[in-house]
């Protein structure tokens, strides 16, 4: 008994060592630096914990109900984030500076007023979007697809909801609680339920896995604003949300075309691919997809650190600040990618005979979105540089014309090129919306946002004198 005891103590005593070490290390590296790095273990945990579940449909659900699923999700997330109108990111710079200025009762109204206004939005979008179904639907033609189609409307609030929390809990500061729910939990939630439905021997088509998705966002949303109410106690009055209002929504709204275009850009191409190959093909094309997600955590871990950081360097408009700050995550963004991204091109086909031996056919496909990764993560936090200092309309209009590009070059590259074109689409419209972004951001800000190219003559200006913006800065 007394060894038993002893060896108990011991055990304990050595995970309290590991403990005392591992918060050592962490209070060793700056915060910044520590956030990217949870936040790198998080988007990666989430990242694999998706890629699983791709797989594991795929394997279970067969190509033909794979590639149903893919379509349903993308609409999914395409108006869901339609839905949050920008209020996703807007929160992020609204609550940071509210809160670095001390007006917590200010932040806590725009809160209160950003998730009223887009619930309200996600339903009145899920009815438009499933009365557009039945009346594009001849009678008598409704298949498999138009049916779960409804069923995939009556998620998009949920989404909608999640993106907000997510945009309200960086604002916050609390970038762990921000990221574990959408980009952890959620594909964690959604392999579970899979799993159980596919140990229970219960058939898995497309019915049982947008429910398992909806399942999986709602324990989302109720886990991230349990989170955001108890971190509401802390904020003080009711505020006026009436008199600020018009004000939020014109500083959300350009900025949902930002959300807009990555979703345009990165899932347009399923949509028309949707309409010219059969379901096997997308459930190819979805795969590839899927693989480069798995890559873009390393940039997206980046960006979720940084747009705190520059609205608050904004906010005290500390232009030197900036500047080291954008250089510092270029590299951070673009040197771990670009090592991903070259073994995605090199080992490509073998990892898509994971999701099964006929997706073996997409590895040009992971190739040339891979060019694109590479491309979008030299230019570091680019979006985030421009809609936390007051470059949300520049950036808008890019986007804008950049999707309209997009939309034209699928339309026109996917019936001779099939899957290649819709790649090719979709690289060329990154390659040039980054583009467009990196020189816009030289041009107001003086700063280069982009990899292994030398900065501005450093200048004594600051930033509020050196940005001319349309939209007015957050009122005190």
């Amino acid at each position: 008994m007394s060894d038993f005891v002893t060896q108990r103590d011991s055990s304990t005593s050595a995970v309290a060592r590991l403990k005392q070490a591992l918060s050592r290390i962490l209070a060793s590296v700056d915060e910044q630096k520590r956030d990217t790095l949870l936040l790198f273990v998080v988007r990666g945990g989430g990242a694999a914990c998706a890629f699983l579940t791709q797989i594991a449909i795929a394997r279970w659900a067969g190509a033909g109900i794979f590639g149903i699923y893919a379509v349903a999700w993308t609409w999914i997330m395409i108006l869901g984030t339609l839905s949050q109108a920008g209020f996703g990111v807007a929160m992020t710079r609204f609550v940071a500076r509210y809160m670095e200025r001390d007006r917590h009762e200010r932040a806590w109204a725009a809160i209160v007023f950003s998730v009223q206004f887009v619930a309200r939005l996600g339903i009145a979008t899920s009815l438009v979007a499933a009365a557009v179904i039945y009346f594009s639907t001849q009678p008598g033609l409704a298949g498999v697809t138009t049916s779960v189609m409804y069923f995939a409307m009556a998620v998009v609030p949920l989404y909608a909801l999640s993106e907000l929390g997510q945009g309200v809990l960086r604002g916050m500061g609390e970038n762990m609680r921000a990221y574990v729910p959408g980009f952890l939990l959620r594909p964690a939630l959604l392999l579970g339920f899979i799993g159980l439905l596919f140990l229970a021997d219960i058939g898995i088509d497309e019915w049982w896995l947008v429910a398992s998705t909806g399942l999986s966002l709602l324990v989302v949303v109720l886990l991230q604003w349990n989170w955001i109410r108890e971190h509401g106690k802390e904020l003080s009055g009711r505020g006026n949300r009436r008199r600020h209002a018009v004000h939020w929504i014109v500083v959300a709204v350009p900025m949902m075309m930002t959300d807009a275009y990555l979703l345009l850009v990165s899932y347009m191409d399923l949509i028309v691919l949707d309409l010219f190959v059969p379901a096997e093909m997308v459930a190819v094309y979805f795969a590839a997809v899927k693989i480069i997600a798995l890559v873009w955590f390393l940039p997206f871990a980046v960006s979720g650190v940084s747009a705190r950081v520059l609205a608050q360097d904004f906010e005290r408009d500390d232009r030197v600040a900036i500047k080291a700050n954008v250089r510092r995550f270029v590299t951070w963004s673009f040197l771990p990618t670009c090592a991903m991204s070259l073994v995605t091109f090199v080992f490509g086909g073998y990892i898509l005979s994971y999701f099964g031996p006929e997706f073996e056919s997409g590895v040009t496909v992971l190739r040339i979105l891979s060019v694109g990764l590479v491309f979008q993560a030299a230019a570091g936090p680019i979006r985030y540089l421009m809609t936390m200092t007051n470059e949300q309309n520049s950036s808008a209009i890019i986007l804008i014309v950049s999707a309209c590009a997009n939309i034209a070059l699928n339309f026109a590259l996917i019936p001779v090129w099939g899957l290649e074109g819709a790649a090719s689409a979709t690289v060329a419209t990154q390659i040039f919306a980054t583009s467009l972004m990196v020189l816009q951001t030289w041009r107001k800000l003086h700063i280069w946002s982009f990899v292994s190219l030398p900065g501005p003559v450093r200048t004594n200006k600051g930033v509020a004198d050196l940005v001319k913006c349309d939209a007015p800065r957050v009122s005190d």
